[in-house]
Formats: structure tokens, C-alpha cells, sequence
């Protein structure tokens, strides 16, 4: 146990320090859940991030939740210029399983609702103009996989990081009721 627990608190600094060179904002709650939205980061050359939290079965987005977003945007922006932004928004259950494949319709829709609030929200702001968003009640379909698609790379990429699913006992937090917002710079 002690020897699976160092291994994991070494990948752990190990992603953490392979993304040190770009400054984040982090609103998660554990090292863990903050390497695997590193990984994710990482896998899209992204300058920065931050983690934001919605209420269970609510789209909206709080006030803290948008102060997060401004001071995200406007320390990238003091940077240089926003090349992209990346959404990823989670339903009020963990990212389905292989075997499962997807969430029901209203977890679905829930994540899609989460995406476009973020999205709208960022799009507000003058430094934002191309959001991507990217649905986690979903796994990636077959030609998204063989196209290795930006949705199939940061999802797999998720998932190989740590990232629970429906089929895991929940050892480390997951993102559910959560969205991951990546900003990448010119």
C-alpha cells in the first residue's frame, strides 16, 4: 500500500511539474483532481486553467464560478493574445465507462446546458472569442477515435490521468458537477 502510494504521489509531481512553466488558476479540491485537469492542459499545449463547480442539477454558473473565469481570462490575456479556450463540463455523474458509453439523455443535456452557460459567459468577455466545448456525459464515438479528434485525445488522455468513471469506485475525486476550462495563447 505505502509503495502504490508513493507512485502515485510521484506521477502526481511528475505532471505537476511538466506543466510548471505555464501559471493556473485552480479552483479544485485535491493534488489529484489538479493532475489529471493538468493532463488534459498538457495535451493541448494549454497556457492555463481553471476548475469550476455547479450546483447538482444546475447549469448555472455562481458568481464565484465567474469570478474564476474573468481572473483566468485576464491572466492569460495579460500574457498574450487567446488563441482558444476549451470547455469541458461534467454531468451530476462521472464520465461513462467504456462499457457504458454514454450518460442518460437528461445528464446528457445537463453537461451540453453546463458548456453552453461557460461558452456564452466566456464569449462576453472581450479577450474570448473561440470557445470549444466538449460534453463529458459522452465517450468519444469510433471515427472520433480514429481520427484521434481533439475530443478523443483529451478525453483519453482523462482517462489515463485518473480520471473516474461510472465503472470505478471513486478513490479520487471526479469532475462531476464540474467544468474544466483550458485557454490556450497564440
Amino acid at each position: 500500500m505505502f509503495f502504490k502510494s508513493t507512485m502515485i504521489a510521484g506521477a502526481i509531481g511528475v505532471l505537476l511539474l511538466g506543466c510548471a512553466s505555464s501559471p493556473k488558476v485552480i479552483a479544485a479540491d485535491s493534488a489529484r483532481g489538479d493532475a489529471i485537469t493538468a493532463q488534459a492542459g498538457k495535451e493541448v499545449d494549454a497556457y492555463n486553467f481553471v476548475e469550476v463547480a455547479f450546483d447538482r442539477g444546475s447549469s448555472a454558473l455562481s458568481a464565484s464560478a465567474k469570478d474564476s473565469l474573468r481572473a483566468v481570462v485576464n491572466q492569460a490575456g495579460s500574457a498574450g493574445q487567446i488563441d482558444e479556450v476549451i470547455v469541458l463540463s461534467w454531468a451530476d455523474e462521472a464520465y461513462p465507462s467504456k462499457s457504458r458509453k454514454v450518460l442518460s439523455n437528461p445528464q446528457v443535456d445537463l453537461a451540453a446546458n453546463r458548456n453552453s452557460n461557460v461558452k456564452d459567459f466566456l464569449t462576453e468577455l472581450s479577450a474570448v472569442s473561440d470557445v470549444d466545448t466538449y460534453n463529458m456525459a459522452k465517450q468519444p464515438n469510433s471515427v472520433a477515435k480514429l481520427l484521434k479528434t481533439t475530443d478523443a485525445r483529451l478525453k483519453n488522455a482523462l482517462v489515463a490521468a485518473g480520471l473516474p468513471t461510472t465503472a470505478d469506485e471513486t478513490q479520487y475525486p471526479s469532475k462531476t458537477s464540474r467544468a474544466v476550462i483550458l485557454i490556450k495563447l497564440n
